[in-house]
């Protein structure tokens, strides 16, 4: 009888490490799904919008944080988190009075216009007014910088 102990547990052993190894597989198969489902999923988020993405995150969801899901999104945390500042009253106000100034006096660059709008009582600061500048495609007119060359049609070399 006492011989028979040892093959009882050796058999055990045999068949746990059976039933481990079949685990085991099973679990690489599973991990090797979920990677092949998730490269799927970040091909189509990574053809999405900012906006569609700021969509999917849920903030309620306790089982997956913000972060995490800004992560699997490929979602900046500060994109989602941002809220996005429209043109308000006083700067629409600000590009008709610039628009008007620039018909009149298309040669104002972007310091000169700011001293104009102080004139007339506007608190504006340089970089606004070439925030403005650029977005209403402004750019002021004066003579360029010379490089130093003659134009062809000019050139006397050319002609005698």
């Amino acid at each position: 009888m006492l011989r028979v102990l040892p093959g009882i547990f050796s058999d055990r052993r045999k068949r746990t490490e059976e039933e481990r190894d079949e685990l085991e597989a099973e679990l690489y198969q599973q991990i090797g799904q979920l990677k092949v489902e998730n490269d799927w999923l970040k091909k189509k988020i990574s053809a999405a919008s900012v906006e569609e993405k700021r969509r999917l995150v849920e903030k309620d969801n306790r089982k997956v944080s913000v972060a995490r899901q800004c992560e699997l999104l490929d979602l900046w945390k500060s994109s989602y988190y941002y809220n996005s500042v429209t043109d308000d009253d006083y700067n629409l106000e600000l590009m008709g009075l610039m628009d008007e100034q620039y018909t009149k006096a298309p040669f104002y660059g972007v310091r000169k216009m700011t001293a104009w709008l102080r004139t007339r009582g506007y608190e504006v600061n340089p970089k606004r007014v070439r925030r403005l500048f650029q977005r209403m495609g402004f750019q002021a007119i004066y003579p360029r910088e010379k490089n130093g060359e003659t134009a062809p049609e000019l050139r006397l070399s050319d002609t005698i």
